[in-house]
């Protein structure tokens, strides 16, 4: 199955981002030849990606790290800027960056260790936390730009989420299987 782990923002943070998009387009129309943009659904933060995970090892992995972030205090997360990403020269992506967090990148580490106790692969580059607003038509496209956003954008993060992903016509489709609190609550463990 193709799933990752995420942060999803809440739809108040969804609906300003989605104004970022909006005026992103006004002021600079050529982008929408070269990018796809996001919809409201698709937004979110990717922790891990899995090309293609057994739902019996999902099922593990969501019980464990459900354990393991019962005692994880929420946090807060700000956003930057737009800009190109993984970077200029190489445009594949328009993302909101975000600003740097101790707090995300341990709870990235911790999910990591899981994925790893395991016996899954993970990615061995730095973890650099961004929410794709658009995908690049090309991935070896060239694009100088970094847009502030139009007021401070921030929000806390409270759970992780296990999104199952499925290729539509207009993009991909992501579908909620599991919900890992950051908090003393634990619930059922089971894929919903």
């Amino acid at each position: 199955m193709r799933c990752f782990f995420t942060l999803v923002p809440p739809a108040s943070v969804k609906e300003r981002l989605l104004t970022e998009i909006e005026r992103l387009k006004a002021l600079h129309p050529e982008l929408s030849r070269h990018y796809r943009w996001q919809t409201r659904e698709q937004l979110h933060i990717t922790l891990h990606f899995f090309a293609d995970l057994d739902p019996e090892v999902a099922q593990r992995l969501v019980k464990d790290i459900r354990e393991s972030l019962r005692h994880f205090p929420s946090f807060s997360i700000a956003f930057e800027a737009i800009t190109p990403f993984p970077s200029a020269q190489r445009a594949g992506y328009l993302t909101a960056q975000i600003a740097a967090n101790d707090r995300l990148l341990s709870l990235h580490e911790c999910i990591r260790s899981r994925i790893a106790s395991a016996g899954e692969s993970v990615d061995k580059r730095n973890f650099r936390p961004h929410l794709t607003l658009a995908r690049g038509r090309s991935r070896r496209q060239r694009l100088d730009m970094r847009a502030d956003l139009t007021a401070p954008l921030h929000f806390d993060v409270t759970a992780v989420e296990l999104y199952q992903s499925t290729q539509g016509e207009s993009g991909s489709i992501y579908r909620s299987l599991a919900t890992m609190d950051l908090s003393t609550r634990s619930e059922g463990c089971e894929l919903q």
